[in-house]
């Protein structure tokens, strides 16, 4: 684990959030791979940072945010080539960069994922009472734990039939079926991992229960039910 956090946001505005990533190690990472979104259709940019020193920050990525979650998901992955006895990673840091990456070699890797808020946090003392709103969702968030796989399909598994309601997923994000009717979700459970789902846009609102949980198609090679 990191001991400073290796991403900075730098600016929010509710459509686009533009941040940058750090070494957050006290030795020289190998390379640092940012993947972020960047087309309205779930496009994704891989970018990578060779030979970065501790404490040193890449140039800043603009990630494009979901439309109603107003969230942008970011994954980074951290690698050493080069390990020696005090080696900041070990053999078990094994994590699995995507092709689409364009990785070199195989080295010694963690991966880490975020999710960025897209709106800038409230300054005002008017904005106090929305604040306090956000604290109150963020201790709910951490008391959640993981669920099965089995859980989040009994979750999902009676749609409401109110249409006009806006839901935690939107088609116009990661649209998905048949007919592009659907959306698609990315599930975590401690037994299963990460796995894709194909569902209605009301059984995404199950996701508000899990904080691992995101709107759109598992990243970084994740397994596709």
């Amino acid at each position: 684990m990191y001991a400073d956090l290796p991403i900075e946001i730098r600016e929010a505005n509710g459509t686009h959030v533009v941040f940058v990533v750090e070494n957050p190690f006290r030795e020289s990472a190998s390379s640092i791979f940012t993947q972020y979104h960047s087309g309205s259709f779930g496009e994704t940019e891989c970018i990578e940072e060779e030979n970065v020193e501790p404490t040193t920050k890449t140039g800043e990525y603009v990630g494009l945010c979901m439309h109603h979650t107003q969230i942008s998901i970011v994954t980074i992955w951290i690698t050493e080539c080069n390990a020696t006895e005090i080696s900041f990673l070990t053999d078990s840091d094994d994590a699995e960069i995507p092709e689409c990456c364009h990785p070199q070699e195989e080295c010694r890797t963690v991966q880490y994922e975020f999710k960025l808020p897209c709106v800038p946090c409230p300054e005002d003392e008017e904005d106090a009472d929305a604040t306090d709103e956000v604290g109150r969702r963020n201790l709910r968030a951490e008391a959640n734990v993981d669920g099965t796989t089995k859980e989040f399909e009994d979750l999902t598994g009676h749609p409401e039939p109110n249409s006009n309601t806006d839901h935690f997923c939107v088609i116009e994000d990661y649209p998905c079926g048949p007919d592009g009717d659907k959306v698609h979700v990315c599930h975590y459970s401690a037994r299963d991992g990460y796995k894709t789902f194909c569902v209605p846009e009301s059984d995404s609102d199950a996701l508000r229960f899990y904080p691992k949980d995101y709107c759109g198609p598992c990243v970084g090679g994740y397994a596709t039910a």
